[in-house]
C-alpha cells in the first residue's frame, strides 16, 4: 500500500508538472500568432530568439511564422499525450491499491471468524435451545460412540430420531427445562438424520434420560459402533418439522450458528431458513456466505463458506431469508 501510494503520489506530481509545461507551450505558440507582424520582422533579420510580455521564444528564420507556432503547438500535443498515459496509469495503480485495500480489509474480517476462540462443543453439531440450552450432536459415527460413552450423563436428556441413520443428541444439563426446549432438541437429531438426506419433510424423534441409555447389550448379545441400548419408556415427538434457521451471531466475535428458525431468528442477523431440497452444498453456502458478507460487511466469502457448509445437513433448499422478512415487517 505504501509503495502504491508513494508511486501514485510522484505520478500525480508529475502530471501536474506535464500540465504546467504543456500550457506553457501553448501559450508560447498563441503568442506567436498573436503578434503576427513582430514575428515577421525578427524573421527577417534572421533572429533565432524574441521576447514578448516577458516570455522568451525560440525561432527559426528558415520557416514561416505559422511552422514557428506549430512546433510549439506540436509539443504541447505530445505532453497532452503523455498526461492521458500518465492518467491511465494513474488510475490502473489506483485500481491496484483499492483492490488490495479490499482483500485487506477481507482478511481482517476474515481473521474475526479465525481467531475467535471456538467453544468445546463447536467440534459437535451443536444449537441452543428457546430456554438456552446447549444441544449437542455426533457428526460421525466416532462422536456418535463418545458422546454415549463420555459425554452423557444420567439427568442428561438424549434424542434420536426414529430412523436408521441419525446421530446421537444430548441436551446438557436440563435443569428446569420445558417442553419447547425438548422440541427445539428434537429439530437438531431430526435435521442432521438420514432424514434431510432423503428429502423426508419430517420424521419422529424420541427422548430419555441419559440414565436410560447404555452401551451395554443384553447378555449373549453385540452392540455394533456407535449403537446403544434404551432401558424404560421413551417419549416421542410426533413429526418433527425438518426446518432449519442458520445465521450469523456477532455478539462476542463473528460465528455461524444453526438451530429452530425461531431461536435463530431472535439470536442471529442475518439469517436464513433452510429446508430438505435439491440444491448442492457448494452452490447453497455460496449464496449464503454473500448474503452473511452483504449484511456484515465481510468482503471474503471462503471463511464463511466453510463454517455454513459444516452447518447444512445436505442438499437443502432456501425458504427464506431474513432480508425478505425485514421486507415483510416494512410493508
Amino acid at each position: 500500500m505504501k509503495k502504491l501510494d508513494a508511486t501514485i503520489s510522484k505520478l500525480l506530481e508529475t502530471l501536474d508538472e506535464t500540465r504546467r509545461e504543456a500550457e506553457t507551450l501553448r501559450q508560447k505558440g498563441r503568442l506567436i500568432m498573436e503578434n503576427y507582424t513582430l514575428v515577421e520582422n525578427k524573421l527577417k533579420e534572421n533572429s533565432k530568439e524574441i521576447e514578448i510580455n516577458g516570455v522568451k521564444l525560440d525561432l527559426d528564420p528558415k520557416i514561416s511564422i505559422t511552422k514557428n507556432a506549430t512546433i510549439y503547438f506540436e509539443k504541447a500535443k505530445e505532453l497532452e499525450n503523455k498526461i492521458k498515459r500518465t492518467q491511465e496509469a494513474i488510475k490502473e495503480l489506483e485500481m491496484r491499491r483499492d483492490e488490495l485495500l479490499s482483500k485487506t480489509k477481507a482478511e481482517v474480517e476474515a481473521s474475526k471468524l479465525i481467531i475467535r476462540k471456538k467453544e468445546w462443543y463447536e467440534k459437535y453439531h451443536w444449537s441452543f435451545t428457546t430456554n438456552g440450552y446447549l444441544v449437542i450432536a455426533g457428526r460421525d459415527i466416532d462422536q456418535n460412540e463418545s458422546l454415549v460413552k463420555k459425554m452423557l450423563e444420567d439427568k442428561d436428556i438424549f434424542l434420536h430420531a426414529d430412523i436408521q441413520g441419525a446421530p446421537s443428541t444430548i441436551i446438557k444439563n436440563p435443569e428446569g427445562i420445558q417442553e419447547k426446549d425438548i422440541i427445539d432438541a428434537a429439530l437438531i437429531a431430526a435435521s442432521y438424520s438420514k432424514a434431510w438426506k432423503i428429502g423426508l419433510g419430517s420424521v419422529d424423534v424420541f427422548w430419555v434420560y441419559g440414565e436410560q441409555v447404555s452401551k451395554s447389550p443384553p447378555a449373549g448379545e453385540y452392540l455394533p459402533k456407535g449403537s446403544f441400548m434404551i432401558y424404560g419408556k421413551k417419549n416421542y415427538i410426533k413429526n418433527v418439522k425438518l426446518e432449519l434457521g442458520l445465521g450469523v451471531n456477532t455478539e462476542e466475535g463473528v460465528r455461524i450458528e444453526v438451530g429452530p428458525p425461531d431461536v435463530i431468528s431472535r439470536r442471529c442477523r442475518p439469517y436464513v431458513v433452510l429446508v430438505p431440497g435439491d440444491t448442492e452444498l457448494e452452490k447453497l453456502s455460496d449464496r449464503i456466505s454473500k448474503i452473511f458478507a452483504r449484511s456484515i460487511g465481510v468482503h471474503t466469502l471462503k471463511v464463511l463458506k466453510d463454517e455454513i457448509i459444516r452447518m447444512i445437513p445436505g442438499k437443502s433448499k432456501l425458504k427464506s431469508t431474513s432480508e425478505h422478512q425485514s421486507q415483510d415487517n416494512a410493508i
